[in-house]
């Protein structure tokens, strides 16, 4: 419960929610169904309000673009429906966040 009082818990909390949800349309969307070259997820946050927005970019063909939104949206969809978030996927973010902030 500590945690949550401290002032980077949101921040840290949205950036691995952001990892995991990047891994995920990346599997699906690039990997799975070969639709777009990149696909990539972020948030932000305001720093004074409580809500944000969130932006998915792909990097696709004219002919495979409306395939990669529905790909987008199905991939969102089953994270937030079925697909739940897992200790591993945390586990693994954590891992590529430090990485990422470390030396």
């Amino acid at each position: 419960k500590r945690r949550r009082q401290h002032p980077l818990f949101a921040n840290v909390s949205l950036a691995l929610l952001s990892e995991i949800i990047n891994r995920r349309l990346f599997s699906n969307v690039r990997e799975r169904k070969q639709l777009t070259y990149d696909a990539n997820f972020s948030l932000t946050g305001f720093e004074r309000l409580a809500g944000g927005w969130f932006l998915v970019t792909v990097t696709a063909s004219k002919e495979n673009a409306q395939k990669a939104l529905e790909a987008c949206k199905e991939t969102l969809e089953v994270l937030r429906s079925s697909q739940k978030i897992t200790a591993d996927n945390l586990e693994s973010a954590k891992r590529v966040l430090i990485n990422r902030h470390s030396g």
